[in-house]
């Protein structure tokens, strides 16, 4: 008798959960022919995101994300965000990639505010864990953003930088390979380097970006860092030499010292990154080493004027602008083979035989 009591007391919780079901199947259903009738049910459907049957609310989600618009992002976006922190597993990355997916369809549609739209993706790297793809999602739309939009680029770059210097991703290198967020720093590495001119402490991301740790994070990142922490050298080197701001208060450091000692601390981290077991880490460390080697002579015995020309001319190097190109016009582009160009010649005359051999 007890078991059968039992089991009627939870033929009401059943009907419950299938009617609330069955009720957002039919709002899904419904909102394409009017979406201003399940709007106004929005609190109601954001309620479900709370409930503990992941069925109802995975309906609910998919619900929400039908009735997102350029006006009530931002607050349907910040309900999530809330609703993100409070739940783990495959369903935490499930909202998180509906959450970046919505925000960038048809290139960011809805989206009137891009700084706001940074922040998000920033403060997401909070999150202790997520999926691959949803690092590398963020990770995308952190370098699309800021390479489309350039009112945005300069607080981007920032807060790249206060990513990296802040060492909450790379202070925990060790746990890396079994985190995917990680793939974040990819990002993070190329705007603080494509942007290098608009960060604030050079000097500290310098220091930041070639610290030991860094050899704990996957190879390929490894390399960016590398690459990049020589952009944010060049353009550091260029501020310190520019800024007259500084001249000479009575404790203030020679210019041509802070350089040396710039230049010298890099190279000093950069040794044990030659040593790296990736070949591109090895390959970039042990070239930039010997470029720095030859570059802090040459400011140290040129004269005022010409350490300005020969720092100016360091950042040349990489100072030209990328911008986004649509899909199909590269595809056009890459069918466009210039006039006299013929991808079957040799570049130069191929070695003899015999030398070949000989090696």
């Amino acid at each position: 008798k007890k078991k059968k009591k039992n089991l009627f007391s939870l033929i009401p919780i059943l009907i419950y959960f299938v009617l609330f079901y069955l009720g957002l199947l039919g709002l899904n259903k419904v909102m394409p022919q009017n979406p201003r009738a399940v709007a106004e049910s929005r609190d109601l459907i954001l309620q479900c995101l709370d409930d503990p049957d992941v069925t109802i609310r995975m309906r609910a989600l998919d619900l929400i994300m039908s009735m997102v618009t350029e006006k009530n992002l931002e607050a349907i976006i910040q309900r999530l965000t809330d609703h993100l922190y409070g739940t783990d597993g495959s369903y935490r990355d499930h909202v998180l990639e509906q959450i970046i997916k919505v925000c960038s369809k048809e290139d960011y549609e809805f989206v009137r505010d891009f700084a706001w739209y940074v922040q998000l993706l920033t403060n997401m790297t909070n999150l202790q864990s997520m999926s691959r793809r949803n690092a590398e999602l963020i990770a995308e739309n952190m370098i699309d953003v800021t390479l489309r939009v350039p009112e945005v680029r300069k607080f981007a770059a920032q807060q790249m930088e206060i990513l990296i210097v802040n060492n909450g991703l790379i202070g925990d290198a060790h746990n890396m390979q079994s985190n995917a967020i990680c793939r974040v720093l990819r990002a993070a590495a190329y705007i603080v380097g494509e942007f290098a001119e608009l960060v604030k402490d050079h000097l500290t991301l310098v220091k930041a970006m070639l610290q030991t740790r860094v050899a704990s994070l996957p190879g390929d990142i490894q390399g960016l860092f590398v690459h990049n922490a020589l952009k944010v050298l060049g353009y550091g080197l260029v501020k310190i030499l520019n800024d007259d701001n500084e001249q000479q208060a009575t404790n203030q450091p020679d210019k041509s010292q802070v350089c040396k000692d710039l230049i010298t601390g890099s190279i000093q981290l950069l040794e044990p990154l030659a040593g790296s077991q990736h070949i591109e880490v090895q390959e970039r460390a042990t070239a930039y080493i010997y470029f720095l080697k030859w570059l802090q002579p040459a400011l140290e015995t040129a004269a005022k004027s010409e350490r300005k020309e020969t720092a100016a001319a360091f950042v040349q190097v990489f100072s030209s602008e990328l911008a986004p190109v649509h899909a199909k016009n590269q595809a056009i582009a890459a069918k466009k083979i210039p006039a006299g160009l013929s991808l079957d010649d040799w570049m130069g005359e191929p070695w003899p035989e015999s030398e070949k051999e000989d090696e």
